[in-house]
């Protein structure tokens, strides 16, 4: 009987294209399936991760986009609410009350989670491969030099050095970690937010405002 290969995981979509929700094969893991294919006497086969060095998963993505959904439209409860008073009087009401509460509340959330999820931005914010911080003024020329200096700047770029997200120090909302994840949120839109390993920002980074 043949003896059976070993089975890698890959992702070999290019950086600007869709993005596998897999987590990229650790080092001893993918050491490991090295050894095991150098045994079989078979080339080693390139493994390429399913985010950038600096990105995550997009389930992560999936995980805070749908918190900030829900807490965006959590007033809406305040319907099935109001209908089931009604019920009082009437259970009809309460069985419209329950429709709205467990039909459609959550399929009305499911669609927005994707309709920000899928959203191209959002998917090549998982391609984050560096981090860099520049500090006030540096790089940015002043249409003045009495104008106030320019503020700083968290940019993230991918593999191939393109600019994938530059967020100012005025747009930075909130810093959350988490888990060795970092979420910064710049907007109010649910995603408006981008989520990296904590290893990956500059030592020098620090909760807004920045230094």
């Amino acid at each position: 009987m043949a003896e059976r290969k070993p089975y890698i995981a890959t992702d070999t979509t290019e950086p600007s294209g869709s993005v596998g929700v897999g987590d990229a094969l650790s080092p001893e893991e993918s050491g490991g399936a090295a050894l095991s294919q150098e045994a079989l006497g078979e080339e080693e086969e390139p493994v390429v991760p399913a985010h950038g060095a600096a990105g995550v998963a997009v389930g992560a993505y999936v995980g805070a986009i749908a918190r900030r959904v829900l807490w965006r439209y959590a007033w809406w409860l305040v319907v099935p609410m109001a209908v089931a008073c009604f019920g009082l009087y009437d259970w009809r009401y309460a069985v419209i009350a329950l429709m709205l509460l467990l039909l459609v509340f959550p399929m009305v959330v499911t669609i927005a989670v994707f309709n920000h999820g899928m959203h191209p931005a959002v998917v090549r914010r998982t391609r984050a491969e560096t981090v860099e911080l520049t500090a006030a003024g540096d790089g940015v020329s002043s249409p003045s030099a009495t104008d106030a200096p320019a503020p700083a700047v968290l940019t993230v770029r991918d593999a191939d050095g393109a600019i994938i997200l530059a967020i100012r120090r005025d747009q930075i909302r909130s810093v959350h970690t988490d888990r060795g994840r970092t979420t910064i949120a710049f907007g109010p839109n649910p995603a408006d937010i981008i989520i990296l390993q904590s290893t990956a920002l500059p030592t020098d980074f620090s909760p807004p405002p920045l230094a």
